[in-house]
């Protein structure tokens, strides 16, 4: 005998709900966050096993990674039902619910990108371009002037087939979204005419042509004001993205009398302006007068360019635009003794690339190109590279289909993560003459004009002369 067994177990006795409580947001609460997060606290006296969400709908359940708070949800605008569940390991289970309501209270965002403020143009069909921006754009709308009218812009696009009146324009664009978020942006801008220089050319003779194959006389309506003397007349300007530069442009009245002084801006990339009560100013005989230039950079690089009509005397502005991060310094440059040239003559520029970084060895590209100043590009040409360090070449250009006019090459050395840009001026030469007409040359104009008129009659009466005595002879054989 004595023989003797036994068992055990161990349990416990669980019967007590997770306890669950949503923090953050406060029930019933409105917020215009729409990236709002879920904040809540959970404990349990054991053994606490899981936590889900469902929203809305729910008809999905979602599990929440280790119980943590509910992030990284994108809530559309409007109302929200959300319910957390959590449970233990003994199967015991509880939920909480919150409402909350997503509004949106932000203002779409509007920038007017062109026209320039303040700014003269001669295009009376300028477009008005501007950037908008809001998750629930609705509709975009203009007044301008008298504001006395609003018109709707279908597509919330660019303000384009306006002729605008010659003067003084203001323009505000409005944008809103859905919910009754509404903003605005203006502009103002000066239309005017430009007046470029008069110039008379004398074609010469082409070789097809021969004995009868002579020039014609072409005439370009302008008038340059010689008695006003400007500095400089060519600006070259380097800067960098989002940069504002600031420009002085002299204007002096070598006249015995009294000037008044028009100003007129012809910029193809909108970034100069210049105060308007600067574009028409009396000057007194002798009297100098600096107009103050702002040059914006654009957003992006490369060689933009302007011209200014003082009084019709033409004033060429380049500027050079390269990113902020500059890790290459890149130069193009034509030597002053070459920067005048016969049309199909090549054009001589030296490259210099000066790498500035930790690592100069790098893959880059030079993009070159050959435009005017009204901004039109007669040539461009790309080549990739390894550079190892500092590189100096010659490069040359074909000019054989550029007519004669002034020219800009630029240089764009495109490298990881930045632009580097520069650029120089030359001008193609035409091959008859010109004359530059002023008020004390109109009268030898006119008259160089009268001869050839008078030549062209004589030759065309002698012609008539001749076939009438050869009809006469004919008769009395």
């Amino acid at each position: 005998g004595g023989n003797e067994n036994f068992s055990s177990i161990s349990f416990t006795i669980d019967s007590i709900y997770p306890n669950l409580n949503i923090t953050s947001p406060i029930n019933l609460s409105i917020s215009n966050d729409t990236g709002l997060d879920i904040n809540f606290t959970r404990s349990d006296t054991n053994f606490l096993e899981s936590c889900w969400y469902s929203n809305d709908s729910h008809t999905v359940n979602t599990t929440i990674s280790s119980c943590n708070n509910i992030t990284g949800v994108t809530w559309v605008v409007g109302s929200h039902n959300i319910t957390i569940w959590v449970n233990d390991s003994a199967g015991n289970t509880n939920y909480s619910t919150i409402l909350f309501n997503i509004t949106d209270t932000v203002n779409p965002k509007i920038n007017i990108t062109f026209p320039i403020n303040n700014t003269n143009y001669s295009d009376n069909t300028l477009d008005v371009n501007f950037t908008r921006s809001d998750v629930n754009l609705q509709s975009c709308w203009y007044s301008n002037d008298t504001y006395l009218v609003n018109t709707t812009i279908s597509s919330c696009a660019n303000i384009t087939s306006v002729v605008w009146s010659e003067g003084l324009h203001n323009v505000t664009v409005w944008v809103n979204d859905s919910f009754g978020n509404e903003n605005k942006t203006s502009v103002t801008f000066n239309v005017t005419e430009v007046t470029a220089p008069l110039v008379v050319t004398s074609a010469a003779p082409t070789a097809a042509g021969g004995r009868g194959g002579g020039g014609g006389v072409v005439a370009t309506i302008g008038g340059g004001d010689v008695k006003i003397r400007i500095n400089p007349t060519v600006m070259s300007v380097a800067g960098v993205i989002n940069e504002v530069n600031d420009r002085d442009l002299e204007i002096i009245n070598d006249d015995t009398k009294f000037k008044t002084v028009s100003i007129v801006i012809l910029d193809d990339g909108g970034f100069l302006s210049m105060d308007l009560s600067t574009l028409s100013f009396r000057l007194d005989p002798g009297q100098k007068n600096t107009v103050k230039l702002k040059l914006i950079a654009p957003e992006v690089p490369g060689t933009y360019s302007a011209k200014i009509y003082v009084n019709g005397e033409l004033v060429l502005i380049k500027y050079d635009v390269s990113s902020k991060e500059l890790l290459f310094d890149a130069g193009i440059v034509v030597s002053e003794d070459l920067k005048l040239l016969n049309r199909g003559d090549n054009l001589e520029s030296q490259v210099t690339l000066i790498p500035m970084g930790e690592n100069p060895r790098l893959d880059v590209t030079t993009n070159y190109a050959i435009k005017n100043f009204d901004g039109r590009t007669f040539l461009s040409e790309g080549k990739t590279f390894l550079i190892e360090g500092e590189k100096t070449f010659k490069k040359n250009f074909v000019t054989g289909n550029l007519p004669p006019g002034k020219y800009i090459v630029s240089l764009e050395l495109i490298y990881p993560n930045g632009v580097a840009v520069s650029s120089s001026h030359f001008e193609i030469k035409g091959r008859g003459f010109e004359i530059k007409i002023d008020s004390s040359n109109y009268l030898m104009v006119f008259l160089v004009l009268g001869i050839f008129i008078l030549i062209g009659f004589i030759i065309s009466e002698i012609r008539r002369y001749k076939k009438v005595k050869l009809h006469k002879v004919s008769r009395k054989r």
